[in-house]
């Protein structure tokens, strides 16, 4: 075994699914610190406790996939010219823009009800992609007492909920199951595909 398999096993792992502290370390592979310290300069950690390490960051990847950044925040679209804005009150885009800007995931917009309407996905900014989709028509009218419209989703948008997807690969398999699961619900266009497998 070399003589740095530890330290190298650790990095490697860290800058897949995000740094964790010795403490956590220490407690997940039932060793004390001085321990996780002696591996991480040199000394050698029994096979067992290697395939433990690899364990420990799979399941604080599984935990930390999908985290919430914004639940049923209320939203009041205005339009701007041929734009839409999340609200009137620049305080509420100030907060939504804080929250997503530089996040990728999926977010949800919901009808005054509170059902959700649309389901989105993006690798890139939550926050573009959300007020983009504010301008789009969904795939299914609004009944109104003489005919049916198809309103922009500015229209109809009251709330949105935005969740960090922290693995990107992860994103757009999220987002299609989500849209079978609510697919008589949503006003998505299209039911998601399924990303394959490397």
């Amino acid at each position: 075994m070399s003589n740095h398999i530890f330290t190298s096993l650790l990095e490697a792992l860290e800058e897949e699914y995000g740094s964790v502290t010795q403490a956590e370390l220490a407690n997940a592979l039932k060793v004390t610190q001085p321990t996780i310290s002696n591996w991480k300069n040199g000394g050698e950690p029994s096979k067992r406790n290697l395939k433990k390490l690899i364990e420990f960051f799979r399941a604080h990847h599984a935990a930390t996939l999908v985290k919430p950044l914004l639940e049923f925040q209320p939203i009041q679209p205005v339009k701007s010219g041929n734009e839409w804005r999340f609200s009137a009150e620049q305080n509420v885009i100030n907060h939504i823009k804080e929250e997503t800007e530089k996040r990728h995931g999926l977010y949800l917009f919901y009808d005054s009800s509170g059902h959700a309407i649309y389901l989105g996905k993006t690798e890139a900014s939550l926050y573009g992609e959300a007020k983009q989709r504010l301008k789009a028509t969904p795939n299914r009218g609004t009944y109104v007492p003489i005919k049916t419209t198809k309103p922009q989703m500015g229209q109809v948008a009251r709330y949105l909920s935005a969740y960090e997807v922290t693995n990107v690969a992860a994103v757009k398999n999220l987002e299609s199951f989500m849209l079978r699961a609510f697919a008589n619900d949503l006003r998505n266009k299209n039911g998601g595909k399924f990303k394959p497998s490397m």
